[in-house]
């Protein structure tokens, strides 16, 4: 008989590290680096990002060893973990939902540039691009993960040409951290600038993190997958820190918009709408994926609802709205996220309505925090799911002896 692991055909890590380059630079990393350096002076950014893009690389190579030691993708994790009832259900529409708001911010840039480059009407330039990548997304995943290296390299010149487009001295000096500190200590607010830039780093990868185990599951070995998620930290770091010099010399941090105040101005415009590929159809992917889980549509259903939603987003420029996107994204999935990396590091497996509690529990706290205007929300979040998970466990050994 064929063991589960005798019978995949099994990747390496050349067929699917484009996928994470894809993540790590993309006009969304540079938004994010811009968005940082709009609330936090550069001598802290410095030390401060390094730390974040690590913390999001081994979040994500942790998930996908999970995927990857499982032979499971994540519709498979989330139901052994939440429970396939309605813990995985929530778990997977809010992926559906999340990969929707991503198709329509990449979709929002990109179709901004393509209305730029061929004198079109804004919806008009989000549905060409929305249209093009869903024929690209046809190809299936081994050959678009292929074709993303291209769009990666269009990524690193769209970053090169936008910061020798602009006059990067700067226009744009803050000087001390703006990060909302509540009524905390002094000593938490010494680390608050820290704590949010990381928070802000894990959320803008939440849902890559989550969907990890989607390109995990069938690589060949567990160097495969480390060596994969290695092109996570390094094109992450650069693409942040292209945004913050953007924004220090622009005051602006989404690059569409810095893009048409550039000169030359078409050349970077191509490289955006090329750049796109990797980030958007892989989102589709797992946000198809997530769907077929959820109802009887197929992946390429799923695709096409997901595809046509992002364009009504796309055509409204949700891009604009970002940043508060990540926030929620970042207070609802981080406590899942984390939660799920602590099921799997117990030493015996907590009970379904165990993990899907704490979820919920930190995902609440995440969300009130966040309204409270606090920066610590996602780590307060993440911090309230293991501190359930571990009192439920308690519990329930009590209970059993």
């Amino acid at each position: 008989m064929q063991t589960n692991e005798e019978s995949i055909a099994t990747v390496s890590w050349r067929r699917r590290a484009s996928v994470w380059l894809g993540i790590g630079i993309n006009p969304a990393s540079i938004s994010v680096g811009g968005g940082l350096a709009a609330r936090l002076a550069l001598s802290e950014l410095i030390w401060i990002l390094p730390l974040g893009a690590l913390l999001l690389t081994v979040l994500c190579a942790g998930q996908g060893y999970i995927g990857y030691r499982r032979r499971e993708r994540l519709s498979q994790i989330a139901s052994s973990t939440f429970g396939s009832k309605w813990g995985a259900g929530l778990l997977n529409l809010l992926m559906a939902i999340g990969m929707v708001g991503w198709g329509g911010f990449q979709g929002g840039v990109s179709g901004a540039s393509a209305a730029q480059l061929f004198h079109l009407p804004g919806w008009a330039g989000a549905l060409l691009m929305v249209g093009v990548l869903f024929v690209f997304s046809e190809l299936g995943v081994n050959r678009w993960a292929a074709l993303a290296w291209v769009t990666t390299g269009a990524a690193i010149a769209l970053t090169i040409f936008a910061l020798l487009a602009v006059d990067l001295t700067p226009t744009v000096d803050v000087t001390s951290p703006m990060v909302n500190s509540g009524s905390g200590p002094p000593m938490l607010s010494l680390f608050l600038p820290w704590i949010w830039v990381m928070g802000t780093t894990v959320s803008y990868a939440t849902l890559f993190s989550l969907r990890n185990p989607d390109f995990t599951w069938d690589m060949a070995s567990a160097s495969d997958l480390f060596k994969a998620n290695l092109f996570l930290f390094f094109p992450l770091l650069f693409g942040m820190s292209a945004g913050v010099l953007l924004y220090r010399a622009t005051g602006n941090w989404n690059i569409a918009d810095v893009l048409t105040q550039a000169q030359s101005a078409s050349l970077g415009h191509i490289f955006l709408m090329v750049s796109v590929i990797s980030p958007l159809i892989s989102g589709w992917y797992s946000g198809a994926l997530a769907l077929s889980s959820l109802t009887s549509l197929t992946p390429r259903q799923g695709t096409i609802l997901i595809s046509s939603f992002s364009f009504i987003l796309a055509a409204t420029r949700f891009d604009q709205l970002f940043l508060p996107f990540l926030g929620v994204l970042g207070a609802s999935l981080t406590p899942a996220l984390i939660t799920i990396l602590v099921v799997h590091l117990l030493p015996s497996r907590p009970q379904a309505a165990e993990a899907l509690t704490a979820w919920l529990v930190g995902a609440t706290v995440a969300i009130l925090f966040q309204l409270q205007g606090q920066s610590i929300h996602v780590f307060a979040g993440a911090m309230a799911s293991i501190i359930t998970l571990l009192i439920l466990q308690v519990v329930s050994y009590f209970r059993l002896t």
